[in-house]
């Protein structure tokens, strides 16, 4: 067959993330956008190793240099017409995606699109100190556009010094066609509260925990379901067996694909009470995609796209009182909670879906570029 000799009209974009093997938001927010790319033709550059890769310590301080060397050098040979990056800002992230910011500032090249996923308010504030806020003011100075999931975040960027028209509001994505291949299943026999997320305490796991236990003998048809792993894994699993709860609080494990499609089609709600600045989490995004009424807190980037009661019941305070009460309303109303999903889901196709996003990321990318986007077939 003869090589085309049409000339490649798509963007060009060197994208840094975790491996894909690595579970998390970042790695399913790069790898579900470049699966929906019409107008751009992507490059990967791991920060990382494998999820099954043990390193040591040398290893990741070689890595650490490396990487950086590598993307200037890929940049400056390759040409791209727009570098992304995805931070979270948390110190391990400030230290090893500002070497590759002063990589890329040393030869002269700008076109960079930091997309923060993450948010750690003690290391904004570090930031504050007079030698870290000019080296970040001068790193910031060198990118096109900052990318952030809650309007607190902005605020927070602009009090440090970062210009306000660089920085622009975004959300992450949730993969439509994977939540549909369960669809079809047959309803379940007994009701489910899913929690979906890892296992930390900030999530507010012990509180959900203990309000469940105290209303789980009024809904004997009612489990619940802690799906993911973490650190409070061990933890959990013993304050469940010291509550005689073994047999209606189930922990299926870290779920993808056709179980977690199935886990979320099947519940009758989703509970994150989290205390945690989460950025957007991509199982808030999921939940309401797969037409869940919500149970969350106002954190982050979750106050920007949850409302209550639109699209379930906000927390005020992380406590057991308030997660049981919110709990027992949802439990108690299940017409409520069928119009509460039916509505979630209709904002989250139209909102948050990959193919929506993807395309605002695109035209973002051309912004940058300062190139037309060309149209690509299906």
């Amino acid at each position: 067959m003869a090589k085309s000799t049409e000339p490649d009209t798509k963007l060009s974009v060197l994208i840094l993330s975790p491996h894909p093997s690595v579970p998390g938001g970042v790695s399913f927010f790069v790898e579900t956008l470049k699966a929906h790319f019409r107008h751009c033709r992507a490059t990967s550059v791991w920060v990382g190793q494998p999820a099954e890769k043990n390193e040591t310590l040398v290893s990741k301080l070689v890595r650490l240099v490396f990487l950086p060397v590598r993307v200037a050098w890929l940049v400056h040979r390759k040409k791209f017409d727009v570098v992304h990056i995805n931070p979270s800002l948390d110190l391990k992230a400030v230290v090893r995606d500002g070497l590759v910011l002063v990589a890329l500032r040393l030869i002269g090249y700008s076109r960079v699109l930091v997309y923060v996923h993450g948010w750690r308010k003690d290391t904004a504030e570090n930031l504050r100190k007079p030698i870290f806020h000019a080296v970040f003011l001068w790193l910031m100075g060198g990118v096109a556009r900052v990318t952030v999931l809650a309007p607190e975040f902005k605020d927070a960027l602009v009090s440090l010094g970062v210009e306000p028209q660089k920085i622009i509001f975004t959300t992450t994505l949730f993969d439509g066609d994977a939540l549909k291949c369960a669809d079809d299943e047959a309803k379940p026999q007994r009701r489910s509260i899913l929690f979906l997320s890892r296992f930390e305490i900030e999530k507010g796991i012990y509180e959900l925990l203990e309000a469940f236990a105290r209303l789980a003998t009024d809904y004997p048809d009612c489990d619940l379901v802690f799906a993911g792993g973490g650190e409070e894994k061990s933890g959990l699993e013993k304050k469940v067996e010291a509550l005689g709860l073994s047999q209606r609080v189930l922990f299926p494990g870290y779920v993808t694909g056709q179980d977690k499609a199935r886990v979320l089609n099947q519940c009758a709600l989703f509970a994150l009470p989290t205390r945690y600045g989460e950025g957007m989490p991509v199982a808030i995004l999921e939940a309401l995609g797969a037409g869940k009424a919500l149970l969350t807190t106002g954190v982050g980037g979750i106050s920007a796209i949850v409302r209550e009661p639109e699209n379930g019941i906000v927390l005020e305070q992380v406590s057991v009182d308030a997660i049981e009460k919110a709990l027992r309303q949802l439990l108690d109303n299940p017409d409520l909670c069928s119009q509460i999903g039916q509505r979630n889901k209709a904002y989250a196709y139209g909102q948050f879906e990959a193919a929506v996003v993807t395309e605002k990321m695109e035209t973002m990318y051309q912004d940058i570029a300062g190139r037309e986007l060309t149209a690509v077939p299906d």
